[in-house]
């Protein structure tokens, strides 16, 4: 009986670590180091992303209307709706722009470590919410060493609070963050 209660806590432990920075290759896919000449990364980046299927290679995303769309899943839940994510990459013809990540139905969801080590500061912005069905917020996302990211972070809630999504916008500029031309930074 002991040595069945001692397996429990590890396999515990390890799903818990293994959604703790889910989202991390992400933003190491991202990340541009501080002095590198260039503002955003080539198309084939992507594939640093780890977890996703994706619905096209990355050498397609032309023929998507620049675009890169997949699925991975968050957490560890039996159940396919709770935890059912959507990347979204999107971009021009030489460069991606922002990538979009949302989560169904998972509360454990709603945190910004799970981008990874850095640094995260809220910048006020006239769209901010922070409401009990719905949150949004800006931030300004560093790691060290490496140039900014700026992420939309949304919760959306129904009434009960049990179904919903958290979603991260990640991009090199703001305004693709915010991506809303009536919301300004305050």
């Amino acid at each position: 009986m002991k040595l069945k209660n001692l397996c429990v806590i590890p396999l515990f432990l390890c799903a818990s670590l293994a959604h703790a920075s889910q989202f991390a290759s992400v933003v190491e896919a991202m990340a541009i180091k501080s002095d590198a000449g260039y503002t955003n990364i080539d198309w084939e980046d992507t594939q640093k992303i780890k977890g996703v299927k994706w619905q096209w290679p990355y050498h397609q995303s032309g023929a998507h209307n620049s675009t890169m769309k997949g699925k991975t899943k968050f957490g560890t839940s039996a159940n396919p709706n709770i935890g059912a994510t959507m990347v979204v990459v999107e971009g021009s013809r030489t460069m991606v722009n922002r990538i979009s990540i949302s989560v169904a139905n998972s509360r454990d969801a709603a945190d910004m470590k799970l981008l990874g080590p850095g640094k995260a500061r809220q910048i006020p912005t006239s769209c901010d919410m922070n409401y009990a069905s719905e949150v949004q917020k800006i931030y300004e996302f560093r790691k060290t060493g490496y140039k900014p990211l700026y992420v939309k972070y949304a919760e959306s809630w129904g009434a009960s609070g049990e179904s919903g999504s958290v979603d991260f916008t990640l991009a090199y500029q703001i305004e693709d963050a915010i991506d809303n031309p009536s919301c300004k930074p305050l």
